[in-house]
């Protein structure tokens, strides 16, 4: 792990997203190979339904963390934090769920490794514009913003997660 901790925040959230697609290869690999041991194909269905459905429930989550703290960069009100605060929550229970779902050791690993390039993206560029934001150092938070590595880095993640949700769905 000690390569990640070199890594500027918008390359840790490409990687992690790059685990993202990788992960749903994996884990529709092993759906392919569990359904020879399932009774029918319905459950083959539920189960990718379910994961599909997961994944795009965490992408849901991470765009409602940026939103809410794009808006409370914007506005310095309190209550446009509620999205950033569902939004991590959500985000957390998709994973869990996805955990509960992939049942392979690899793939789970992909997912804790992903938690912690989140992570890293509300450590190292949301909660130092909501810091700066309840300092009334709005300059500063220009300045963050200006370095462009939040939209970069959410862009990204955007783009990855939907390309990884489209090649679940293929």
């Amino acid at each position: 792990m000690g390569f990640i901790n070199q890594l500027k925040i918008y390359q840790k959230v490409l990687v992690a997203f790059l685990l993202v697609v990788l992960a749903g290869a994996i884990a529709n690999a092993v759906v392919w190979r569990q359904v020879g041991d399932m009774d029918n194909a319905g459950d083959f269905a539920n189960l990718t339904n379910e994961i599909i459905t997961a994944a795009e429930g965490a992408y849901t989550a991470v765009v409602a963390q940026q939103a809410g703290q794009r808006g409370y960069a914007l506005a310095g009100k309190e209550e446009y934090l509620a999205p950033y605060r569902d939004g991590d929550v959500a985000y957390r229970a998709q994973m869990d769920k996805l955990r509960r779902l992939v049942k392979v050791p690899e793939v789970r690993r992909l997912l804790d490794e992903l938690d912690v390039l989140v992570a890293a993206w509300r450590d190292d560029i949301a909660e130092k514009q909501i810091a700066m934001v309840r300092r009334n150092d709005l300059e500063a938070v220009r300045a963050h913003v200006a370095t462009g590595e939040g939209k970069i880095a959410m862009d990204k993640v955007k783009g990855d997660l939907s390309d990884g949700g489209a090649k679940l769905r293929a």
